[in-house]
């Protein structure tokens, strides 16, 4: 079963499920960052396969600030060359998350091309990747609702 671990400013939750590097946003400093860079670089050099960066948007996350915002830009540049590929998952629902998911997509389009997706749930990351991981996609999403990122009655779109 994965561990979860927290970055040393505590804003952000850090869970390696297959060749997944879930990252869910629980606090909004900046110094988050560089940890993630240098700890995203040790986890891609130490696998054998693809790994992908997967951010989960709940409706807990933090609103960035205009600096964070910035950073994150910077950031996100360096992240799209050292993992495979990156998928944003907005899980919250509203208009708050509407426009959130626009942003995001905003800044996937031009940041990160084809090297990035938003989505709305696990689904499509995991029939996108299905062939690239390590484990069949119900053994994964089974570890994602055990972690808490899939609600208990959630029904897989697509078969194990």
């Amino acid at each position: 079963m994965p561990t979860t671990r927290v970055d040393p400013s505590g804003s952000v939750e850090i869970t390696l499920v297959d060749a997944l590097y879930l990252v869910h946003w629980i606090g909004a400093d900046p110094s988050a960052i560089p940890f993630l860079i240098d700890d995203v670089r040790q986890v891609a050099k130490a696998r054998l396969g693809p790994l992908f960066y997967v951010a989960v948007y709940d409706a807990e996350a933090p609103r960035q600030s205009p600096g964070l915002r910035r950073e994150v830009v910077q950031w996100f540049r360096q992240l799209t060359s050292i993992v495979d590929h990156v998928y944003i998952v907005v899980t919250a629902q509203g208009f708050s998350a509407s426009r959130i998911r626009s942003q995001l997509a905003s800044l996937a389009l031009i940041v990160g091309g084809k090297n990035a997706t938003v989505t709305t749930g696990f689904d499509e990351l995991l029939e996108a990747e299905a062939d690239k991981l390590g484990q069949a996609p119900g053994a994964i999403r089974h570890q994602l609702r055990s972690l808490g990122y899939l609600p208990r009655g959630d029904t897989p779109s697509i078969v194990p």
